[in-house]
């Protein structure tokens, strides 16, 4: 029998923040400085804390259900049928989502670095690292994320950094950009930013994500506040290199601020820097949703193992990848449909489930698996 072992706060720490964290290697840091101007790094504010707020409310619900997946807790909530329906439309958005960053992240590297190879390609070779680490298991997933950990923070501090000699302060005035309302009306929007922190705290038994439910929150709340901080530096920095209206034109400012890097005829193009940091952020990023897929599947379906799975679904995520036509058309569907809606299938279901099931005084155990494998004994 397949099982997964508990992680350390250290790794579940570096899962949350890879798994949010990466947005900035894509067309995140544009899409908020054309919403919020000079002053979109308020957004990020304002997001991150109703994010932080949603997560509480999350676990607050789950005590009761500390030793259950969330499979587990739509199944004794709304039944056999409505629960399989709504855990398959659950992994159904998740898998998406995966389609579309694997989108972005290979374009994003044909773009940069391989312009005469094809995107099927990139797309397939990303996939298959995508899929060993998710077949791998939690635990290999965990400490991948915490081994580079380091190398990505490393390569963004470097890039903000090396733009130093660029920076305008004043391109962050005025300080509440296009008004208060739009800010806080993007800030709301913005908390589905947090969609993957919210979903991976969910679908996981509270027990197994660590050997304390405590533990698990306690990481989950300190990778969000710290990924939340390090996308503001972030988004203040490109802010001040790249001031409004410039700004909301780079499809990835982050590749654009690192070849803005100049400090002499040695230390300039660090572009292969970013590559690496990039690729492997992608593939640790992925493999975590895969995996958060796979579990609602098996879980949902009731089948005995989840790591099948895993080869069916990045095939499904690879033939979705190709549906939209273009890249800005890839980048448009995932900040409409799961960027503008993503805080309901993240936060305002879950919760209506949880609340109903502590309502109803639901019993806090059942016999799901907690890797969505039979269970023992």
């Amino acid at each position: 029998m397949i099982r997964d072992g508990h992680l350390g706060v250290a790794e579940v720490f570096g899962i949350m923040f890879i798994i949010v964290g990466t947005k900035a290697f894509l067309s995140f840091p544009q899409s908020l400085a054309l919403d919020g101007h000079g002053a979109a790094w308020l957004i990020l504010i304002i997001s991150g804390l109703l994010a932080l707020a949603a997560l509480k409310l999350l676990y607050y619900l789950r005590r009761p259900f500390q030793d259950i997946g969330f499979p587990g807790i739509v199944d004794l909530t709304l039944g056999p049928y409505l629960g399989v329906a709504l855990n398959v439309l659950f992994a159904t958005q998740i898998i998406f989502l995966v389609a579309l960053r694997l989108r972005h992240y290979a374009d994003a590297v044909i773009t940069a670095f391989l312009p005469e190879t094809p995107i099927s390609v990139v797309a397939g070779c990303l996939a298959a690292g995508i899929a060993y680490l998710a077949y791998s298991g939690l635990e290999t997933i965990g400490r991948t994320a915490l081994f580079f950990l380091p190398w990505i923070l490393g390569g963004i501090l470097l890039i903000i950094l090396g733009v130093a000699n660029w920076y305008e302060p004043a391109a962050l005035f005025p300080l509440l950009g296009p008004g208060p309302g739009q800010l806080l009306y993007q800030g709301v929007l913005r908390a589905s930013t947090a969609f993957e922190i919210l979903v991976f705290f969910l679908i996981m038994p509270l027990t197994q994500l660590t050997r304390k439910a405590a533990d698990s929150y306690r990481a989950a709340v300190t990778g969000l506040v710290t990924v939340f901080l390090a996308l503001t530096v972030v988004q203040v920095t490109y802010a001040m290199t790249f001031p409004y209206p410039l700004g909301s034109n780079e499809s990835l400012p982050l590749l654009r601020m690192a070849r803005a890097i100049y400090w002499g005829r040695l230390f300039q193009h660090l572009e292969p820097i970013f590559l690496f940091v990039w690729v492997f952020s992608a593939i640790t990023d992925l493999s975590a949703s895969l995996y958060a897929a796979s579990r609602v599947t098996a879980g949902g379906l009731k089948l005995p193992v989840y790591r099948p799975l895993i080869f069916p679904l990045i095939l499904l995520a690879f033939a979705l990848s190709f549906l939209p036509p273009t890249q800005p058309m890839a980048f448009y569907w995932d900040a409409e449909m799961l960027g503008s809606y993503g805080i309901i299938p993240a936060f305002v279901i879950p919760a209506a489930i949880l609340a109903l099931a502590r309502w109803r005084k639901l019993p806090g155990k059942t016999g799901e698996a907690p890797s969505g494998e039979a269970p023992s004994g």
